[in-house]
């Protein structure tokens, strides 16, 4: 990944959220109208400061295994970490029908490597 820019947090479109902690720590955002990795700067917000969000261009293998994690993430867990035109899918985790298969996906996705085979950093 490379560096781009330094962009405001509250101008970045962000895609697909994969941390957040107070804010979205970490994901990936469209720049320009590419899709694009973004990592907020947490100390900022700690200090009161302004956060910004450094924004780094994906390869193409990047932005699949982006669009691949993102996925998996949706089908196993949920869509409340998606964003699609500046407005989350579903704004709040709930377990799906049937509830049982939900929960178990779920568990599966954290316990095994799954998560983890499609992270970019």
């Amino acid at each position: 990944m490379k560096l781009i820019c330094k962009q405001k947090y509250e101008e970045v479109k962000f895609r697909h959220i994969i941390n957040h902690w107070d804010i979205h720590m970490y994901g990936t955002c469209y720049y320009n109208d590419e899709l694009c990795y973004f990592i907020s700067d947490m100390d900022a917000m700690y200090e009161g400061n302004e956060v910004y969000c450094e924004i780094y261009k994906l390869t193409l293998i990047e932005k699949i295994k982006c669009e691949v994690g993102r996925k998996l993430f949706e089908w196993f867990v949920g869509y409340h970490s998606t964003i699609k035109n500046g407005k989350y899918i579903h704004d709040t985790f709930y377990y799906r029908k049937p509830q049982w298969l939900f929960k178990m996906l779920c568990e599966f996705y954290y316990k095994s490597k799954v998560n983890k085979l499609f992270k970019v950093k």
